[in-house]
């Protein structure tokens, strides 16, 4: 036989129709036979490449109903065609319902089987082109899924690496001035006593904000998200500008602070805002080379004052069209600089996580963790920025204590 040519089975317990059928289809096809539905299936079993079977319906033993059956739980890609001499109406159903494609009667007509047989070898070809594609489609979509978490634990671990490196950066430096401090003397007392205490309380808060970054980081890979949702938004500011002002990048600037002091809950970690808030004011350091004034202010208002004018997707404006802002009580928090303003076709570009405008020295992360934070929080993030500077203002949705 031909290994090339598609393969044929003819399944009848009289030896005439399966010679009629071989002889019909020598040429085209490589014709297997079987004179009973055992013989058959076992056939059909070893030969892998069958792809089209002829049942006759009326067998002795087992009939080829209950072949079609078998042949269908096994090898549901093989079309079959049923052959009977007694056609029925009822057997012509249960053939169907069971997946034949066809249903011819003997003595067959020689043309009609050959249509019949064509017609069974496409349909089985565009099953598997089906099959395939649908298989393709599988891959593709564990691909993407595979490249998205791929992705996503990279924004992950590159929000923590940045997180992380701003507080351990000034903990060093603090360090530092304490090993200084104590370097050479047996004890401390007075002033020298009050200042070591307080750098070193200093550090301790700021240990304390880089155990729950990790932590979270750490749940965030794990796909446990942290149950504490909710924090004070102006705590979060103080840490930020206490953790500010013993930063390095801080270094020829000037931070001025006007932080209000109010109990409210913000739908935020608390760690997480005071990141946040502290990613803008080391940002807005960068806008300038040396002398760049920082100002941070936080306050609460309504939101009708703030979102009178609002208008979704207005340049320098981030928030959700799905939510009425006018109706909540907000606290905002400003930060201001004195720096070289962003290029309007960059500000809102500027929250896309790893887009940075400083080159090699930025990660294109630190606005970004401010947008997921505030966005979470089902804030909005409102940018005024000109050559004489930049105002970023969060404004968190709140509840009073």
């Amino acid at each position: 036989m031909n290994s090339n040519l598609p393969a044929l089975l003819v399944v009848d317990d009289e030896e005439g129709p399966r010679v009629s059928v071989r002889t019909v289809f020598a040429s085209e096809y490589r014709v297997f036979t079987a004179s009973s539905a055992e013989e058959g299936f076992s056939r059909l079993k070893d030969e892998a490449d069958i792809g089209v079977a002829i049942l006759d319906i009326q067998m002795a033993g087992r009939t080829g109903i209950e072949l079609l059956e078998d042949i269908k739980s096994v090898r549901p890609d093989v079309e079959v065609i049923m052959l009977t001499a007694f056609e029925t109406l009822d057997s012509a159903r249960a053939a169907m319902r069971l997946g034949a494609c066809d249903y011819q009667t003997k003595p067959f007509d020689v043309p009609t089987m050959r249509r019949a047989v064509r017609r069974a070898v496409e349909l089985r070809n565009k099953s598997a082109v089906r099959a395939r594609a649908q298989d393709l489609l599988g891959e593709l979509s564990s691909s993407k899924e595979l490249a998205s978490m791929l992705a996503e634990l990279n924004e992950i671990y590159a929000g923590a690496i940045h997180d992380i490196n701003n507080p351990l950066t000034v903990v060093v430096g603090t360090m530092d001035l304490l090993r200084e401090q104590i370097e050479g003397r047996l004890s401390l007392t007075g002033k020298d006593f009050e200042v070591f205490k307080g750098r070193f309380q200093h550090v301790l808060r700021i240990l304390d904000n880089l155990v729950e970054v990790s932590s979270r980081s750490a749940r965030l890979l794990k796909g446990t998200e942290s149950e504490v949702n909710e924090g004070n938004p102006f705590n979060a500011a103080n840490l930020a500008l206490e953790i500010a002002e013993s930063h390095p990048r801080g270094r020829g600037h000037e931070v001025r602070f006007d932080v209000a002091s109010v109990q409210c809950v913000a739908k935020a970690n608390e760690s997480d805002l005071s990141q946040a808030v502290l990613n803008l004011i080391l940002n807005a350091f960068q806008s300038g080379s040396f002398g760049v004034s920082v100002q941070v202010k936080a306050w609460c208002q309504p939101g009708a004052a703030i979102f009178s004018n609002w208008g979704y997707g207005e340049t320098g404006e981030l928030g959700s069209p799905l939510i009425d802002y006018r109706q909540r009580e907000f606290a905002t928090i400003s930060v201001s600089d004195t720096g070289k303003g962003i290029p309007s076709t960059d500000l809102l570009k500027v929250f896309e996580p790893h887009f940075t405008t400083k080159g090699n020295d930025g990660s294109g992360m630190g606005l970004a963790v401010v947008s997921k934070v505030v966005l979470a929080a089902d804030g909005c993030i409102k940018v005024i920025s000109s050559d004489r500077g930049t105002e970023i203002r969060l404004h968190l949705p709140v509840t009073r204590a």
